[in-house]
């Protein structure tokens, strides 16, 4: 009554994922220590020499697509730099603009406060009792 049982997808998975490719792996392995141990020292250097191709290549592709990322940038900077300077002179004006409004501004804000004090310190300077005080300023 039992329907036949296929194999699941996770067996599936497991054997063309993990367990296949590390059977190859390993009996190439296999074959390399076979073929290195009949060969001598001019085959084991012949298969050094393979060996650090394939550990060095990987990181050869990395490193060419940096240096094409990296060309790409080198590119865009040297286009910008030839357009930069136009709308840094523009800024610069806009930030001298607003540095003197803002200054400006400051100046009319603060006037009443010095308006104040300046008043305060001239009553009191005219009211002081010593003369020398007065006259001191004044260069007399």
């Amino acid at each position: 009554m039992n329907a036949p049982r296929r194999k699941s997808a996770y067996k599936k998975q497991l054997w063309l994922q993990i367990i296949a490719p590390m059977t190859a792996a390993f009996l190439l392995f296999i074959l390399a220590v076979i073929a290195i141990s009949r060969g001598g020292a001019a085959v084991t250097s012949q298969w050094a020499d393979l060996s650090l191709i394939w550990l060095i290549l990987p990181f050869l592709v990395f490193a060419f697509i940096f240096l094409l990322i990296l060309g790409a940038l080198i590119y865009a900077l040297a286009r910008f730099l030839h357009i930069l300077p136009r709308y840094t002179g523009l800024a610069q004006t806009y930030a001298d603009l607003v540095a003197a409004k803002t200054r400006l501004f400051a100046d009319k804000a603060a006037s009443p406060v010095f308006f104040v004090q300046k008043t305060k310190a001239g009553i009191r300077t005219l009211f002081s009792k010593s003369p020398s005080k007065r006259t001191s300023n004044d260069g007399f």
